[in-house]
Formats: C-alpha cells, sequence, structure tokens
C-alpha cells in the first residue's frame, strides 16, 4: 500500500525532510509571486505567508523535483513512468464522506473572485491574474465519465476565461452538453490531494473520456480519494482540497481570453475565444492555503512532462517492440524535445520508433526532436545521449525530418502560419527524428562504437 498524501500531509512531508522553506516577508500579487519562484526554482516548495492584501497563504513548488512526484507515489524514480501507467488501468473507487467536508468549511456566495483569492499575475503581458493551478471536475451529462484536466483560467471578478486544448475530454463534454443547449456544472479544485493533480496533467491515452478520473487518481495512490456532494450541483468533490470554486460553463458564450506566459517561455497570445466559467459559490477551509504553479518552471515542466512519458512509453511499447524507456527533456520544456531508449533488432527499429512518436495524438503534437538511442544510453543522463549523437549519427542516413505536422505554441512553427490558417487553429510545423544507435550494418566494425572501459575484474 502507498502513502496517501492529502495537500497539507504531503507539504508536511516536504518540510519534513527539508525541501520546504517558508518566506515571512511581503510578497506582492503581481509579479512577487513570480519572483520567489525563480529564486527556488528546481529547489525546495516554498510557502508564502504573507501575501500583500490576502489573509491566504501561497504554495509553490511541490513538483519541483521529479523525485518528489515518484515519492508521492511511493515508488523509485526509475519505476516512476511504468508505475503510473500499471496503476492509471487499475481504479480505486471514491469513498463518499458522511460528515462535514473541510474542503466546505467555508461557504461564499456571488463571490469575488479577485477579493477571495490570491491569484497572481506572473509575467508582464499576462492578460491579468490566472488559476494555474486548478483542476477542473466536470461529469459526462449522459455517460459515466467523471474528468478531471487542466485548463489555464484567466480570473475577472465575476467571471472565469478559460482555454481548454482541444485533445482534452473537458472540451467534448462541453460541446455535447452546448449541443444541448445545456450549461456544464463543474468545480474547479485547488489544492487537491497531490494524486488528483497529477491524474489531472494525464494525457487522454492512459484515461478514456468514460473514465471515472477520481477512481484513476485512486488507483495512483492506491487508496481511495475521499470525496462529497458539490453544494450547487451532483458533481462529487474532494473532501480534503483547500478551495473550491462551483459553477457552469455557459453554452454559447465566449470571450477573448490571453495572452499568457506558457510552458515553453514564451507568450501564447493570437486572440482566442475560449469558453466563460461564471462560479456561483467558492467553499474553502478555515485556513485555506492557495496552491499555485507559476508557469515555465520546474514544477510545471515536470507536472506536464512525467505523464507525458507515461503516455508516450505506453503507446511506443504497444507499436514497437524495442522500446524501453523515454524521456522528454527539461531543456525541452518537456514537451518538445524526446529520447527513446530501445533494445535494437535492426536497423529499420529507429525509424518505427520515430514515424510511432509522431504519430497524432495530444503528446506528440508538441514532440519537435526525437533521438532514439541504444540500451548502453541512459536517457536520463543528456551528456550520455548527445555523446551518442556526436559518435553514431551520420545526417545524411540518420536523420529523417518530416514537415506539415501538428504543432503547438511553437514560436518557430508560428511565424510560418498564415493569418487564415491561425483563424482556423492550424498551427504546422516540422519535426525531425535523429538515429543516435550504432548501425548494425557496421558488421565487425560495430565494435568502434563502444565506449572506452576498464575490465569488470579490475573495478
Amino acid at each position: 500500500m502507498s502513502k496517501f498524501y492529502t495537500f497539507r500531509e504531503f507539504l508536511g512531508y516536504l518540510e519534513g525532510k527539508g525541501d520546504l522553506v517558508r518566506l515571512k516577508e511581503p510578497v506582492n500579487i503581481d509579479y512577487g509571486v513570480t519572483k520567489a519562484a525563480r529564486k527556488y526554482d528546481g529547489g525546495p516548495a516554498v510557502i508564502l505567508e504573507n501575501i500583500t492584501g490576502f489573509d491566504m497563504p501561497i504554495a509553490l513548488g511541490i513538483f519541483n523535483r521529479r523525485c518528489n512526484i515518484a515519492a508521492l507515489l511511493d515508488v523509485s524514480e526509475d519505476l516512476l513512468i511504468e508505475t503510473i501507467i500499471e496503476r492509471s488501468q487499475k481504479p480505486v473507487k471514491p469513498v463518499l464522506t458522511k460528515g462535514p467536508a473541510p474542503s466546505q468549511e467555508v461557504v461564499i456566495e456571488t463571490p469575488n473572485l479577485l477579493r477571495e483569492i490570491p491569484f497572481p499575475k506572473h509575467y508582464e503581458r499576462d492578460a491579468g491574474r490566472y488559476c494555474t493551478s486548478g483542476v477542473i471536475l466536470a461529469k459526462d451529462l449522459d455517460g459515466p465519465g467523471v474528468n478531471v484536466s487542466f485548463a489555464r483560467m484567466q480570473i475577472c471578478e465575476d467571471k472565469i476565461l478559460v482555454m481548454i486544448n482541444d485533445w482534452r475530454h473537458l472540451i467534448t463534454m462541453f460541446l455535447k452538453a452546448e449541443s444541448l443547449g445545456k450549461n456544464l456544472p463543474v468545480a474547479i479544485i485547488i489544492g487537491p490531494d497531490p494524486v488528483l493533480w497529477l491524474e489531472g496533467a494525464m494525457p487522454d491515452g492512459l484515461a478514456g473520456i468514460e473514465a471515472d478520473e477520481l477512481a484513476v487518481a485512486g488507483g495512483l495512490a492506491k487508496a481511495p480519494l475521499t470525496v462529497t456532494k458539490a453544494i450547487t450541483s451532483d458533481l462529487p468533490i474532494p473532501a480534503n482540497a483547500e478551495i473550491i470554486i462551483e459553477g457552469e460553463m455557459i453554452a454559447g458564450k465566449r470571450e477573448i481570453e490571453g495572452p499568457f506566459g506558457d510552458y515553453p517561455k514564451i507568450y501564447d497570445e493570437p486572440p482566442r475565444f475560449n469558453p466563460v466559467i461564471i462560479p456561483s459559490v467558492i467553499t474553502r477551509r478555515k485556513d485555506a492555503i492557495y496552491h499555485n504553479i507559476v508557469p515555465a518552471m520546474y514544477e510545471h515542466f515536470w507536472l506536464g512532462g512525467v505523464p507525458r512519458e507515461a503516455d508516450l512509453l505506453k503507446n511506443l511499447q504497444r507499436n514497437v517492440r524495442c522500446v524501453r524507456k523515454v524521456h522528454l527533456t527539461p531543456g525541452g520544456v518537456c514537451r518538445f524535445h524526446l529520447v527513446v531508449q530501445i533494445e535494437k533488432h535492426n536497423d529499420l527499429e529507429p525509424r518505427d520508433v520515430i514515424m510511432a512518436a509522431m504519430a497524432p495524438g495530444e503528446t506528440s503534437r508538441d514532440i519537435k526532436v526525437i533521438i532514439v538511442v541504444d540500451s548502453d544510453i541512459d536517457p536520463y543522463n543528456l551528456e550520455d545521449v548527445e555523446w551518442a549523437v556526436a559518435t553514431r549519427v551520420q545526417w545524411d542516413r540518420d536523420a529523417l525530418v518530416v514537415g506539415r505536422l501538428p504543432a503547438a505554441l511553437d514560436p518557430a512553427a508560428v511565424v510560418h502560419t498564415s493569418e487564415e490558417a491561425a483563424k482556423r487553429d492550424e498551427c504546422c510545423g516540422a519535426k525531425i527524428g535523429i538515429d543516435a544507435t550504432k548501425p548494425l550494418y557496421s558488421g565487425k566494425l560495430i565494435s568502434i562504437f563502444d565506449k572506452v572501459d576498464i575490465p569488470s575484474e579490475s573495478e
């Protein structure tokens, strides 16, 4: 049985092992949170205890390190991706609490969102304050699915503008409700049990639209989540969350959202007409902690990258038998650059892997560079990967460039997209696959590719 953590328990775990710092000096809600996050990016989690104009502290950076995600699931880092794949297929149904839920200790009706919760403005050209850490929970109106997913949310006083990835089941559920002339009830969950947060970042290949994603999150933890009934709908909501915003996504309504500084460390700023959520009530703990992600930093990279690695490994191993490990590198913001380790049997397999990694999908859409390496190369050791490229690649033989494939938030692709294509949300870019494996056709010369070493008995 894995250790199950609520959000607060996980903060306590990090603090207990010296991986959390508390800052008591005043922090401005505009850019001050970003400044603090930059100081500790890739390091300890942070609790900002003194947010100017608010009584609520802000926590950030709980997934600043990849090892923190492994610790959450109580596994070693080298088994993290395989564990996510395995456990996501073994859901554990949530348990309905019979008593008062901590997430509903305080109830605020018709709230002014900007006064009640310290939503930060992160970057200079952001359109306003954003909720970056909330996962949106919704139910399929005529199916069994309970969806939990991330979407960036621009916060106004009395409404929320939502940018939803086209691959997300949430947009499918909303469009279905909209076609029936109905609004879609939703609940925005902030500071949930961290396994639910991780589950909300999982691509559709790991949890289908018919899945109860609360149960999938329970599967990740190997223990049931505790839920309670929402106040304004029949949605099951996490009982231990810090803050919940209940409301409806409004049929037939779109408003301009953005610009927003996003994961590639650039602004996503073409005007986008996106759905609108009208909040009806906020519920929260009496001493609620606002959980925040600062975009384009390590927590953002790992939270997006680790579930995508699981999606990729599952799909690639299903299609190409030689695949062993995958890694989306932080230098490629855990989206653009992929390393695939294989156990090579013939010289055609690297190309099979490259083509499979380019196949349409939520994860592959972002990938620009695919490097295939042998089993003697550690895909997580980027110096090792670079050495393989330097010594095992001939560009006229081992590089495959494919153009006019879907891209997203890639500035080099955006500038080559016509205005008409952009109106159709049609962004295309080129992808390159690199075979950095030892060529088997070298025959007797293949040993020339071996690393220098000493005899094993001398070690």
